[in-house]
């Protein structure tokens, strides 16, 4: 990092290579925590619609991979739910993280902003929140019911 970031007497700026450790660095470090807490997001939210479905599901007679089909539909309708949750949550882990080991501090005084370490996680959260909407728009009607065959069921059978 001291290597990176010296600070020079010339009003010259960084090169592009110096910038693009930074960017690797900060991705390197977001990924992780990114996965692990959006596994566990969606995990939360899962367990969250099983208890609401349980009265339904169970002495039902489904059979195993009828429950899973079941909960891999609702799996999908629950990404746009856990996807800001898992980017909140490893943005502050690691900007927390690198702040906890003056790491922040060295870039700072390096004469980086702020703004400048966090465009990753910036990038990536508009890349997140595309994701967020194209998953909501385009895949959520597939995986729920069409309002046609809710009152198809519904209506009863005529005579």
């Amino acid at each position: 990092v001291t290597e990176c970031f010296r600070i020079s007497t010339s009003k010259t700026k960084p090169s592009p290579n110096v910038v693009n450790k930074l960017d690797k660095l900060m991705a390197k470090s977001f990924a992780g925590p990114f996965v692990v807490t959006f596994a566990i997001a969606v995990f939360v939210l899962m367990m969250q619609v099983l208890w609401l479905y349980l009265d339904d599901i169970a002495g039902k007679g489904l059979g195993f991979f009828t429950v899973i089909e079941l909960m891999s539909y609702k799996c999908v309708g629950l990404v746009p739910l856990a996807l800001p949750l898992a980017l909140l949550i490893s943005s502050v882990m690691v900007l927390g993280g690198m702040a906890e080991h003056y790491e922040l501090s060295s870039f700072k005084s390096a004469g980086v902003s702020l703004l400048r370490i966090m465009r990753m996680l910036i990038i990536f959260g508009i890349v997140s929140a595309a994701t967020s909407f194209s998953i909501a728009d385009y895949f959520l009607l597939f995986t729920s019911p069409s309002p046609r065959d809710s009152q198809k069921s519904r209506m009863p059978a005529s005579a």
